[in-house]
């Protein structure tokens, strides 16, 4: 597999930043730097603005060019530029068709063409993209981006199609975007070194990692919190990572019960390498998403051995099942609510500890790169 050249095509390299640290960053960069330590020469294609600017970033060749912004823009590359690209690389690897305008628009040929789909538009109602306080202005504007991404699905429908999770694999056929004969199923991962358990003290009883979008559900975490506590008294102690600026925190908390306010607390956007200790800190990670076609914080909190509530949609339960947390029908914050008081027992919590962090070594990184390398071998 050795000697492989593959190009990425991405909006900026490194993927992420203090702003941006969601699931597809994180994969993006551990798969460029998983495929390099295999062997494959992995060069990352940006946008720039004139002539071609070379740069290392992490040991990775990072190409700033007129052609990134023409990929990224979605114009038609020109015949030499096709060639050129077809000639020098074996591999173009789409990051959930990122790109499928400009390679589709100059008739870049599918077979040297893959993609890694992390979610599929058509499958997702428009509610998913949307946040927790969303006016017409808003659902307009989601419209209109989710068509864009559908007509990218379409686009590369015949390429071969690596999906993260069983459940996107067949919604990605059951729409006709890909035939069972070009799809593979490879996972996100976690890495393992990272995430796992230490002897940290727990300074919550709850962690949500997300965003202020409705698919997340942090409203419907909130309300099983409301519940919990007007039925049995109980207050639990909740942390929030992710970006929520005051204005959004302010509308989140706008239906919590005064004496559960304080419990809550806003940690804002945390660096992808201080996680662990976050999960660590917690005694119950929850994920109650309305959509989900993986679930990168699930899983991480699973290796490090923490019980995990998630919603029992999508992809999370091929990762989440009574070895290492519990599932509950998504959306029903009371149902959330008795997830929660039965994951805060002994039983749940040293099922976790003990099968978690085995459970999680499958989708060690180093395995799902192992994987990856073979499918492009092949």
């Amino acid at each position: 597999m050795s000697g492989l050249k593959i190009l990425v095509p991405w909006y900026a390299y490194p993927p992420h930043s203090r702003e941006r640290v969601g699931g597809l960053s994180v994969s993006l960069w551990e798969i460029t730097h998983g495929l390099k330590r295999r062997g494959l020469e992995v060069e990352i294609l940006v946008p720039g603005k004139g002539e071609d600017e070379f740069e290392s970033v992490d040991g990775i060749r990072v190409i700033r060019s007129a052609l990134g912004r023409d990929v990224l823009d979605g114009r038609a590359i020109s015949p030499p530029q096709v060639k050129k690209l077809v000639d020098t690389y074996d591999w173009v690897l789409s990051f959930n068709n990122y790109g499928s305008g400009a390679l589709f628009a100059s008739r870049v040929a599918v077979e040297k063409v893959v993609r890694y789909i992390h979610t599929v538009a058509i499958d997702r109602p428009i509610s998913s993209y949307v946040s927790l306080e969303s006016g017409l202005f808003e659902y307009g504007r989601m419209f209109v981006l989710r068509r864009r991404e559908i007509r990218a699905e379409k686009r590369l429908k015949d390429a071969r199609t690596l999906c993260v999770s069983g459940f996107l694999e067949e919604r990605m056929i059951h729409f006709r975007l890909t035939e069972r004969n070009l799809t593979r199923v490879i996972p996100n991962g976690v890495d393992t070194e990272n995430f796992r358990p230490s002897p940290t003290e727990k300074v919550q009883d709850i962690l949500f990692v997300g965003r202020f979008q409705k698919v997340k559900g942090l409203d419907i975490l909130l309300s099983s919190l409301k519940h919990l506590f007007l039925s049995e008294l109980r207050r639990y102690k909740v942390g929030v990572v992710g970006p929520f600026n005051p204005d959004q925190r302010a509308v989140v908390m706008r239906n919590v019960p005064e004496e559960l306010r304080e419990k809550i607390e806003f940690y804002g956007t945390v660096p992808h390498g201080d996680m662990p200790h976050f999960f660590n800190s917690s005694r119950l990670v929850v994920v109650p998403s309305r959509y989900e076609t993986f679930g990168l914080p699930a899983l991480e909190g699973i290796a490090c051995g923490v019980p995990v509530v998630a919603s029992n949609v999508g992809g999370l339960p091929e990762i989440v099942n009574e070895e290492v947390g519990l599932l509950f029908e998504a959306g029903d914050s009371a149902a959330l609510a008795k997830a929660i008081s039965k994951g805060m027992s002994e039983e749940v919590a040293d099922a976790a500890m003990k099968n978690g962090p085995t459970m999680a070594k499958r989708f060690d990184w180093r395995v799902v790169c192992d994987q990856l390398a073979g499918a492009l071998s092949t």
